[in-house]
């Protein structure tokens, strides 16, 4: 049986071209990408919680209805 060590694969961006950026230090661009994801984070969380509590306050009034047809 072939041990899993034939299968190697070679690195990826050994020389880091591909992770850094000619204009920004990587700080800033960690800086940037974590006001993103916070943003993102704060904005899926609270259409979550807007779409909860909208269906809440919907539900009882359509049930209302409802009866009342």
């Amino acid at each position: 049986m072939r041990s899993l060590s034939v299968l190697r694969l070679a690195p990826f961006d050994t020389c880091r071209v591909l992770v850094t950026s000619p204009f920004l230090r990587p700080s800033v661009l960690a800086a940037i990408r974590l006001v993103i994801a916070c943003y993102t984070l704060t904005t899926l969380v609270f259409s979550i919680a807007r779409g909860i509590t909208d269906a809440a306050l919907f539900f009882p009034l359509f049930h209302s209805f409802n009866v009342l047809t």
